[in-house]
């Protein structure tokens, strides 16, 4: 008698489990279809390229570029801070300055500034990997001096 009910209660087990992974089952499509969607919208973006991006007339016009339109920070003088500040970038496939940031900044409103110049530049000439337009991160120093 022991057996028969120890039978049925390993039956039962045994359907909770089918029902468990019935339900998971359903679920894998959608996790499956959402980490595929996730996957598609990622985009390398290299650091090392067969041709670096350039700016239009190449980097003394850049730094010219950079010079006639540098304001230098009020807060900065007033201080007395001169020094780097690193700005890093990315140069997309059309040549246009995204994702701006300072990796290493002098403050006083220094890094904000840099930031800016590099938000206002023309398009790029976008870097190449296999003759095709790629994504280039990028890091320059901007310069304050007075």
């Amino acid at each position: 008698m022991k057996t028969h009910y120890i039978k049925k209660r390993e039956i039962k087990i045994t359907r909770k489990a089918a029902v468990i992974l019935l339900f998971a089952l359903s679920l894998l499509p959608s996790i499956v279809q959402a980490q595929e969607s996730d996957t598609t919208t990622i985009e390398e973006v290299f650091t090392i390229v067969e041709r670096q991006p350039e700016y239009p007339g190449g980097m003394s016009a850049f730094y010219k570029f950079v010079g006639d339109n540098l304001k230098y920070p009020k807060e900065a003088k007033r201080a007395g801070v001169q020094g780097r500040v690193y700005v890093q970038f990315v140069i997309d496939q059309e040549g246009r300055v995204t994702a701006i940031k300072t990796v290493k900044g002098i403050g006083y409103g220094c890094d904000e500034e840099a930031e800016r110049l590099m938000g206002m530049t023309e398009l790029w000439f976008p870097g190449t990997q296999n003759e095709v337009p790629d994504k280039v991160r990028m890091v320059l120093p901007i310069i304050f001096r007075f």
